[in-house]
């Protein structure tokens, strides 16, 4: 089944535990089911609950059960709530602005799934080697222990990216007073490329250094370092490195000392940074006119 009500907020896990349970007690109540067929006039009289939306004729019926549910309907019904066997939620969301819904199941389909949902809980427990009311802390220590490996992980690539400085720095180009890098560096990430752009320019004042690397089959990631004093004199990384993602398929920006951008062309790669090179060339030569 499912039922829209208005609701402002989303109800909480707590809330939606406590509707089920007074669900399933009056379920268990077996209450007889009782329904009369009366006047309109004479059945909003009752106090009885007329669903929004719906047009109701001259007669109505009017559906009691126990002393919980009073309310306008027009379908069939069952003879008591015991027959219904139990009610289990499964899902709760926004459909418009102030509007909820919530879905349930019932009877036989209820039970299957909560039968399906314990042997999918079985099934991860013995995977985890945990009982079931640990599973939320095994899990929480599991992701803890991911999330150091990653950061681990990205330090050693960083050491790595670090570690071919000296090489890029014995073939550096000149550029009338600048002295400019551009390179392919591989098996770096995206953090490490950008720690070992500033490292390089750290080397001096004069420096513009360009590095791409291939992130995957459809990324590159590019980067764009140039020293404060250059970047008073018409450098800017983030002009740079916008012009030279889009050779990539990409785009992207930043500040003048340092900039970073994304492409979705590996193949055009060497095409970019020959750009930037051309652009830097330009820049410098007009540098060195003034």
């Amino acid at each position: 089944m499912r039922f829209d009500f208005s609701f402002e907020r989303q109800p909480s896990k707590e809330e939606l535990s406590d509707i089920e349970r007074i669900m399933n007690t009056w379920i268990q109540e077996n209450a007889t089911v009782k329904t009369t067929e009366m006047g309109l006039d004479d059945a909003k009289k009752t106090g009885a609950i007329a669903m929004f939306g719906e047009k109701y004729g001259d007669r109505v019926r009017v559906v009691e059960m126990g002393d919980f549910s009073l309310e306008f309907c027009g379908g069939t019904h069952i003879a008591s709530t015991g027959s219904i066997g139990v009610i289990k939620l499964i899902s709760e969301g926004s459909i418009s602005s102030g509007v909820r819904r919530v879905e349930a199941l019932s009877g036989a389909k209820a039970w299957n799934y909560i039968s399906e949902q314990m042997g999918y809980l079985e099934e991860l427990s013995g995977k985890l080697k945990a009982k079931p009311s640990d599973l939320a802390a095994q899990i929480d220590r599991l992701q803890s222990e991911i999330k150091s490996k990653e950061k681990l992980n990205e330090q050693l690539k960083e050491r790595l990216a670090l570690a071919k400085e000296a090489d890029l720095l014995a073939n550096v180009e000149t550029l009338g007073n600048v002295r400019f890098i551009a390179a392919k560096v591989d098996d770096v990430s995206a953090d490490g490329l950008k720690t070992l752009a500033t490292a390089i320019r750290d080397n001096g004042d004069n420096f513009v250094v360009l590095l791409g690397s291939v992130m995957a089959p459809d990324k590159v990631s590019l980067v764009c370092a140039v020293s404060n004093p250059l970047t008073k004199q018409g450098f800017h990384a983030g002009n740079i490195i916008n012009e030279i993602a889009q050779v990539c398929g990409g785009k992207g920006g930043g500040r003048p000392d340092v900039a970073q951008a994304g492409g979705k062309e590996p193949d055009k790669l060497s095409d970019a940074l020959s750009v930037g090179r051309m652009r830097a060339s330009e820049t410098a030569s007009q540098m060195a006119a003034h």
